[in-house]
């Protein structure tokens, strides 16, 4: 082979080497039980998302209490699915397409008449849980009041999803926010209630390994409280919790309120559709509702997920931002705070 097309070679087997996904390694946290299946996971996801109409995949319990590789599909029927790996049980569970919770635009916007309502314009300071969006957005779910100390000096900003607060990575540094969100009604000047400081860049590939649709906003604790409106949960407590297999969790948001569910999947890796494009996420938390209902809805996304009783009752777990079927994903709570370098307000 001449020296030339030897170079032309080795470039163009790099490029396809670069071109491959990457895949990201298993949470250090995880339970003994599931540790060698995330092994397994990892070391097969990308023979399993390379069927057409693998949207899913990560580890939950059967309902004998063992735990399983869950793969989730677009639609039935997709052949050659395996019902073991590497000796781990297998379940396919049809979910149709995951999809970001932003509200979708509906026409002309509807009269508003509960004044309760979290669409609503609330008085400041805001509850949680309300609408909120980046000014060329529709509206999304205000999450929580984080903050920043330093010595004296503290900063506080409002934590949603990038597609909620920063348009999907469109947005530029102190673009203003409106409470309630542009659909719901909200307007500038008078609704602003915080401006774009940071948010963590979506990259909208199959082969991308995001692990959060995160956002924060410069904002005060004059203009949000950390607490849900009434028919929430109460005051949001400041300590994250790792999400578990079975935890009871709940979430107050934009559209469907309080809702309640379990964390059913672990270490999962999802695509997830947005206006722009295709991204994968890897390392989530899947919820599915109770009573086989939804436990998030358009509009919801960026809704903060808290565990619902016992001593960790209302501890953030993650944050809220898409969904399929009767699931819904939501980004781990740890690397989103730590990514900002930020707390939550709330009590202990």
């Amino acid at each position: 082979m001449i020296p030339g097309t030897m170079k032309s070679f080795a470039a163009a087997l790099l490029g396809l080497i670069l071109a491959l996904p990457v895949q990201a390694a298993p949470p250090k946290d995880l339970p003994p039980g599931l540790a060698r299946a995330a092994e397994v996971q990892q070391r097969n996801e990308l023979g399993i998302f390379a069927r057409e109409g693998v949207v899913g995949m990560g580890l939950a319990e059967n309902a004998a209490g063992k735990s399983v590789i869950r793969i989730l599909t677009s639609r039935s029927g997709i052949s050659g699915l395996p019902v073991r790996l590497e000796g781990e049980d297998v379940e396919v569970v049809v979910t149709g397409r995951f999809i970001a919770g932003e509200l979708a635009a509906q026409g002309e916007l509807a009269a508003q008449s509960d004044p309760s309502s979290p669409t609503e314009r609330w008085a400041r300071p805001v509850p949680i849980g309300v609408s909120v969006a980046h000014q060329d957005v529709t509206a999304g779910t205000l999450g929580c009041l984080v903050y920043q100390s330093g010595g004296c000096h503290v900063t506080e900003f409002i934590l949603s999803n990038n597609h909620v607060l920063a348009n999907s990575n469109l947005g530029t540094y102190l673009n203003p926010i409106v409470q309630p969100g542009p659909y719901d009604g909200g307007t500038l000047p008078n609704d602003g209630i915080a401006a774009l400081a940071q948010y963590e860049p979506i990259i909208f590939s199959t082969s991308a390994n995001n692990v959060m649709d995160a956002a924060i906003a410069f904002s005060s604790s004059e203009a949000v409280r950390p607490e849900t409106p009434p028919d929430g949960y109460g005051s949001l407590r400041t300590t994250a919790l790792g999400a578990t297999l079975n935890l009871p969790v709940q979430k107050y948001g934009r559209t469907s309120r309080l809702t309640t569910g379990l964390v059913t999947m672990l270490n999962a890796t999802v695509l997830v559709d947005y206006g722009s494009g295709t991204a994968r996420f890897v390392q989530q938390i899947i919820i599915t509702g109770d009573n086989n209902s939804p436990f998030t809805l358009g509009g919801d996304s960026g809704s903060l997920v808290v565990a619902t009783s016992g001593a960790n009752a209302r501890r953030p777990v993650g944050l809220a931002f898409a969904s399929g079927g009767n699931l819904s994903v939501a980004n781990p709570i740890g690397p989103i705070l730590s990514r900002f370098g930020v707390q939550v307000s709330g009590v202990p």
